[in-house]
C-alpha cells in the first residue's frame, strides 16, 4: 500500500502503518541477532552432525548439548 493511499485515509492510518513497519524492522533485527549468537551457531553445527559421526568421535549428543548450553545457562 502506498503512502499516498494511506494519507488519503488519514494521518492516523499513515502513522499506524509506519509504526508497524518500524516494529517489523525491530523484530527482524532481533531475530538476526538471535540467529548469529554463538550459542545458536554451536547448536546448528551440532545438529548438522549425525549420531553415527558423533559415535565415531566418541561423543554423545546429549553430553555435547550439555557442554554447549552450560556456558549460557545453568543445567
Amino acid at each position: 500500500m502506498s503512502v499516498l493511499a494511506l494519507q488519503s485515509r488519514g494521518p492516523l492510518a499513515a502513522l499506524t502503518h509506519r509504526l508497524g513497519q518500524m516494529a517489523a524492522a525491530i523484530g527482524t533485527a532481533l531475530v538476526r541477532m538471535g540467529e548469529t549468537h554463538p550459542l545458536m551457531t554451536s547448536l546448528r553445527k551440532l545438529n548438522e552432525i549425525s549420531d553415527e559421526e558423533l559415535a565415531e568421535r566418541g561423543l554423545d549428543r546429549n553430553a555435547e548439548l550439555h557442554r554447549i548450553v552450560r556456558r549460557y545457562a545453568y543445567v
